[in-house]
Parts: C-alpha cells; structure tokens; sequence
C-alpha cells in the first residue's frame, strides 16, 4: 500500500457566451455574457509502502510489522478495507 504525492493548480478561463433563446412570442433573443470558469488540476504520484517507510523513519520493529501487515495473508482484509471505503 502506498501513499501518494500530489500537486494542485489550477487555471482561470474568461469567455464570452452566447446564448439563444425564445422571447415567449416567436422571437429569438441573443444574450452574450462573460463567464469566467477555473479548473483545478491534480496531479496524484504514489509512493511505495518503503518509500513512506523511509520518509517516516520506520525503526525496524515498525519495518517488520509494516511486512507482515503487507504480506499475502492480509490481501483479503485489505480487500475488504478498501471495498468497503465508498
């Protein structure tokens, strides 16, 4: 299991929209109006179960359990966890 790393920006866009529509008595109307939309960009990076071991300074009690916890015979628990996260 792995953490991961991220970056985030984002990005403001300001357009002019037009827009067309019916006055209710057979005439269509044209509206302009200016919109402003951002989008957020996120960029997501794992990191390796050592990678974060390393980062956090596991002692190597804390390297062993981190093993074991990650072995096979934990798969169908952290099925399970990860199944049951939504």
């Amino acid at each position: 299991m792995g953490r991961a790393r991220q970056s985030v920006c984002n990005d403001s866009v300001t357009e002019i929209v037009t827009e067309k529509s019916g006055d209710g008595h057979g005439n269509i109307v044209t509206t302009e109006k200016t919109e402003t939309r951002t989008y957020l960009y996120i960029k997501v990076s794992g990191k390796t179960a050592d990678e974060m071991a390393k980062q956090y300074g596991f002692n190597e009690e804390q390297k062993t359990q981190l093993d074991e916890l990650l072995s096979e015979q934990y798969d169908d628990v952290w099925n399970d966890v990860l199944k049951n996260l939504n």
